[in-house]
């Protein structure tokens, strides 16, 4: 990308990639791991609470990091990937590239980097525990926007984002979605949680929760504010907004406090005007999950992976699919391990890889069909330490596994650590890919339409992938969501 080194990273402990024994035809192969921390890290940083990565480029917020006596102010770091000869070898590193600074006066505990976005040159920064500009309101929370005029200069503070009326406990900046055409094509599209927000005119409604839409047009420099999402039905304790994903026209949001804590997901539609309109609500009880559903989120096309407490999942919901039901399937980890804390965090990526976080791992998943849902290819894991913490925050992107460890024991100060693992999946079967060349295509779907209504049994070489004894519309569906390259 051209950019600047300015720094090179130490060397780090070593983690593991375990292959689990799933259901996948083969293992995919687990190559070297590159580790991502701060030489200058201090203990309690939390380094990785946060990350986010585009291609060569990590995020990573530390909300624990502290400033001149000020305790948890919090930083945020931008990496960029680098080639360094060692010794006649060349090796992957990540350097930083920048600092985001939020300005003068950071107030103590205000948790800045606590949530992390990456769009088209732009970069969100959560700080949810900020007051307000106009110093009236104590850690209501603010989102710290950053814009680069092009990919090779460093980005710099163009807005401090806030709510028109902040609240004290608003939590605002929790989380952050990022969608360069949600709306327009003309601008990035972002949407913030505030979990602790209020419902207008009650004021014991503490933590009922809210989510705000906004717009940015990066050639004119301007921002838009186009929505607060509150259910209606929404009440105190919800926690709506603890957890956005975005996809287009649809917006997934989490509100684990619902239900008496077991959870929901709430699924909104852009209505081609001016709002985003409430479709469907997902309640813990039609997923199976026994509480904290929508903890976690994460939406790619029309596949949504949702994370709750010991719980994960993924569904295409029949109103993104535009068909008459749902496809759900549970996500577990390797049955001979012992995970807690499984559904942390979630990721799913533009080729249906599924990344899950529990307490001091993460397990990858690969999709093999609609109806068998995903198999395990790989268990990720660092040691056996849990104070660790890995698995808080997961980043999957194509051969990528982004997994932090924000207690991770770096240069010995337990300040945090990011390990970006690179998956190998040239020896992973692609069963959709019935001419063996390597790609998904016309080939396949002509031969899947001569094979259509029959079983294997008909036809040896029937393509019914999901082994329901038919080739029908699941199979339709699993061929075309493998179209193009296999990976």
């Amino acid at each position: 990308m051209g950019r600047t080194k300015l720094a090179a990273l130490s060397a780090m402990p070593v983690y593991l990639a375990m292959l689990a024994t799933g259901t996948a035809q083969n293992a995919p192969v687990i190559e070297p791991r590159v580790v991502v921390a701060d030489a200058t890290g201090e203990s309690s940083d939390h380094f990785g609470a946060a990350i986010a990565a585009e291609q060569s480029t990590l995020l990573v917020g530390a909300p624990g990091f502290d400033v001149e006596g000020a305790l948890h102010c919090g930083k945020a770091t931008v990496f960029l990937s680098t080639w360094i000869e060692h010794e006649q070898a060349i090796s992957e590193e990540f350097v930083i590239w920048t600092m985001l600074p939020p300005g003068d006066d950071v107030p103590t505990s205000a948790n800045f980097g606590d949530a992390v976005a990456l769009g088209t040159e732009i970069y969100l920064v959560g700080s949810p525990r900020w007051n307000s500009s106009d110093g009236e309101t104590n850690t209501c929370g603010q989102v710290f926007l950053y814009s680069a005029a092009t990919e090779n200069d460093p980005p710099v503070l163009v807005r401090q984002v806030e709510q028109s009326d902040p609240e004290i406990s608003d939590k605002f900046g929790t989380t952050i979605e990022v969608c360069w055409n949600a709306i327009s094509n003309a601008a990035t599209t972002f949407a913030v949680g505030a979990p602790g927000d209020k419902v207008p005119g009650e004021n014991s409604s503490y933590d009922a929760g809210a989510v705000h839409v906004y717009q940015y047009f990066h050639e004119t420099d301007t921002l838009m504010f186009v929505q607060r999402i509150q259910p209606v039905d929404i009440e105190a304790g919800d926690a709506f907004g603890t957890s956005i994903a975005m996809w287009n026209d649809f917006m997934a949001i989490g509100a684990p406090g619902e239900d008496d804590d077991q959870g929901a997901i709430r699924l909104f539609e852009w209505n081609g005007l001016d709002s985003w309109q409430e479709i469907r609500r997902i309640p813990a009880s039609e997923v199976s999950c026994v509480s904290g559903l929508g903890r976690a989120l994460d939406l790619w096309g029309a596949n949504l992976v949702m994370g709750g407490d010991d719980f994960a999942a993924f569904m295409y919901p029949k109103e993104l699919f535009d068909l008459p039901f749902d496809y759900f399937h549970t996500l577990e980890p390797d049955p001979t391990r012992t995970v807690s804390d499984w559904g942390r965090s979630v990721s799913i990526d533009h080729a249906h890889k599924v990344l899950v976080g529990g307490d001091g791992e993460a397990a990858l998943f690969h999709d093999v069909s609609v109806a068998m849902g995903h198999s395990l290819a790989a268990t990720l894991e660092y040691g056996t330490d849990l104070l660790d913490d890995m698995g808080a925050s997961v980043c999957v992107l194509g051969p990528q596994a982004w997994v932090s460890a924000p207690n991770g024991n770096a240069g010995s100060t337990n300040s945090g650590e990011v390990a970006r693992f690179r998956v190998n999946w040239d020896n992973f079967d692609c069963i959709q890919d019935k001419s063996d060349n390597g790609w998904v295509s016309w080939v396949e779907l002509a031969a899947m339409l001569d094979d259509w209504g029959c079983s294997p049994a008909d036809s040896v070489d029937a393509a019914d992938f999901n082994d329901d004894w038919a080739v029908n519309m699941l199979d339709l569906i699993d061929l075309l969501r493998h179209w193009g390259s296999c990976p």
